[in-house]
């Protein structure tokens, strides 16, 4: 009876374990949080973390007569842990080393998630109720997303008509939709029924139609590859069992026919499509250009700790070292946090030695999703390591353009989907599955220090992102004390904070960047000294110094050369705000407003400028204008109290 017990006991966790799973691929991605100071990201990391180390505890609380812990391995285990230990010796060359080690912890938990599922997968339908949970998920992500882009964004989360769906950026949600879409086709190539092949059909198509609205490039071309690659598969195996490359009915193939026609006219007619498309060929177009600059400066980086990095989540600390002027300015000036390309920023956060050992890592999944699909001998599971290898290409061709593996959702399924390979290589009998016992002492003696850390790391950072998010809603309401006393309670849950911040201020003033452009600028008017853009550059960079008498002479050139220039026209509308000349700065922003009239930032500034002349009534109406044009300034006319009284002292 107590062997009946333990065994159901047993099953039972296991069943947990594997709707802890499901969880996890249907939460995390539509993950949101208003009260967070990053309303999509903070919320998918603090799910995903927690929701992993519950099914750490379910793990540690199997047990069996010999009183140990079955610690499940495969043939991936090895270049999964040895990746882990080169990024713990980047480690101490970290600037901040709670960030690096903030970063450790958070792929310690993609190690642990791989392995868990390894130990909550058992057999192949697991794995496919696992593909429905992603299909929902998924199904639910495109459908918002298709509707904020109609302009029906009833959570409000975006401007109107971005398909950024629940991740917050359109790049984002292509990243994760290219994860999701080999899986929806695999189902549909699967389907054992008309009305369950219509199903997936139509989430494929609603999957491929966000993708398209998202304008993503990267993820574009990963699809595309993938695709191929998996249209490839298929006619080698229904070449080799002699069955026609469309194994469908007559309906079935007017449907995809159908829809084929449907997406290339779309493609077609879609107004500035084809050129997004070709711009991926242009190296001179600025998206393309800034990457080829960032990834140029990156090298720099590498050069500088080529063995072992510069530690984890430690790039954006030392990329403005290397920043250079053009990057900067075609970047408008913005943080550049991550190298958009991961393997480029493997190599400069934990060094070559880390990249050879991903590289090795990838080039081991690649050769068992061979294994699985050339020794496949039921279709179900040939279909199941087609979809979850056509997911991993799309997802690690477009980690050459952008920063999926760093992203909450794409980087969790790409950990889920190593452990259900290996999880099917295991039910395949290709690789043998073992299980190593550890004593439950050893394993809760290893666990313990984890789960206590987890406290700081997951539940307290989480807790003090909602405190600061409340600092800053008490500084947009202009109250200072108790914005100070939100920071400080966010110090007391999360420490390291305060020196995160303080790092991440020195490293952001970008000081000796705006040195160099004013440099490059003055050698380039010396060589052209009528070009109205020049001397607006100049200009913008000169008040942004805190130059602004120098400014005013340089914004002043660039008018008179183009008086149509509006970008010259705002910052001259700066450099007299900031020098308590509301009358002139009111004169530039108007001008400004009748050049783009559509223009919600200029309209918040003439507002500022009426505000401090006096004139509170005109500007409260220009403030309604600009929240008319843009529904995200709505907090800032809170935080423009206090902005107000600082203007002018």
């Amino acid at each position: 009876m107590i062997g009946a017990f333990k065994g159901k006991l047993t099953e039972l966790r296991g069943s947990v374990s594997q709707w802890g799973l499901i969880l996890l691929v249907l939460v995390v991605p539509l993950a949101i949080s208003p009260a967070n100071t990053n309303l999509y990201n903070v919320p998918k990391n603090f799910l995903s973390r927690i929701l992993i180390l519950l099914i750490l505890l379910l793990w540690l609380s199997d047990w069996d007569e010999r009183s140990s812990i079955r610690l499940p391995i495969s043939p991936l285990s090895l270049p999964i842990l040895a990746f882990f230990l080169a990024s713990l010796l980047s480690l101490p060359k970290a600037l901040d080393f709670y960030q690096a080690l903030d970063g450790a912890y958070r792929l310690f938990g993609y190690v642990l998630l791989y392995h868990l599922t390894l130990y909550a997968i058992r057999a192949h339908w697991q794995v496919e109720r696992l593909f429905y949970a992603m299909g929902i998920a998924g199904a639910l992500v495109a459908i918002y997303g298709v509707l904020q882009y109609w302009g029906w964004d009833f959570l409000i989360l975006s401007e109107r008509f971005r398909p950024v769906s629940f991740l917050g950026n359109t790049g984002y949600a292509a990243e994760y939709l290219i994860l999701v879409i080999p899986i929806s086709l695999a189902l549909f190539l699967g389907a054992r029924s008309f009305r369950e092949r219509a199903l997936w059909g139509g989430l494929v198509g609603l999957l491929l139609l966000h993708l398209i609205l998202t304008l993503a490039r990267g993820p574009w071309v990963g699809l595309f590859i993938a695709l191929l690659w998996m249209g490839w598969v298929l006619f080698r195996r229904f070449q080799r069992e002699g069955k026609p490359f469309i194994p469908f009915g007559r309906r079935e193939r007017v449907g995809v026919f159908l829809a084929l026609a449907v997406f290339i006219l779309y493609f077609t007619l879609y107004p500035g499509l084809l050129s997004r498309v070709w711009s991926i060929f242009d190296p001179m177009h600025p998206s393309n250009r800034v990457r080829l600059l960032i990834w140029s400066s990156s090298l720099r980086i590498i050069a500088r700790e080529p063995l072992v990095g510069v530690g984890l989540s430690n790039y954006e600390l030392h990329y403005p070292l290397f920043r250079t002027v053009e990057e900067w300015r075609l970047s408008e000036k913005l943080i550049v946090g991550e190298a958009h390309n991961d393997y480029v920023q493997i190599a400069a956060e934990t060094g070559l030695l880390g990249l050879a050992l991903f590289l090795w890592l990838l080039f081991r999944v690649s050769r068992t999703i061979q294994n699985l699909l050339r020794k496949a001998e039921d279709g179900r599971s040939f279909l199941l390591s087609l979809g979850l290898g056509g997911g991993l290409t799309a997802l690690l061709i477009s980690a050459f353009f952008a920063f999926p593996l760093k992203n909450p959702a794409p980087a969790l399924y790409f950990w889920l989907f190593l452990g259900l390979i290996s999880a099917m290589e295991a039910l395949s009998g290709q690789a043998s599955p073992r299980a190593i016992p550890l004593p439950r002492v050893l394993a809760w003696g290893t666990a313990i220090p984890i789960l206590t850390l987890s406290y700081v790391l997951v539940i307290g950072q989480f807790l003090a992102d909602l405190h600061l998010e409340k600092s800053r809603r008490h500084l947009w309401q202009g109250r200072q004390s108790e914005a100070l006393a939100e920071y400080q309670r966010a110090i007391s849950f999360y420490f390291p904070n305060f020196y995160t911040q303080e790092l991440r201020r020195k490293a952001f003033t970008d000081k000796g960047i705006y040195q160099k452009a004013i440099l490059e600028y003055q050698k380039a008017l010396a060589q052209n000294p009528e070009s109205a853009e020049l001397h607006a550059d100049l200009g913008a960079t000169l008040g942004e110094m805190g130059q602004y008498k120098e400014a005013v002479g340089e914004l002043q050139k660039a008018l008179k050369l183009n008086p149509n220039l509006y970008a010259a026209r705002e910052n001259l509308g700066h450099a007299y705000l900031f020098q308590g000349q509301w009358g002139e700065a009111v004169q530039e922003y108007q001008k400004g407003i009748e050049l783009e009239p559509r223009s919600a930032r200029a309209h918040l500034y003439l507002g500022i400028a009426l505000y401090k002349k006096g004139e509170k009534g005109r500007a409260e109406m220009e403030w309604d204008r600009a929240l008319a044009l843009d529904p995200r300034l709505r907090g800032e006319r809170g935080h423009l109290r206090i902005l107000l009284e600082g203007l002018g002292h």
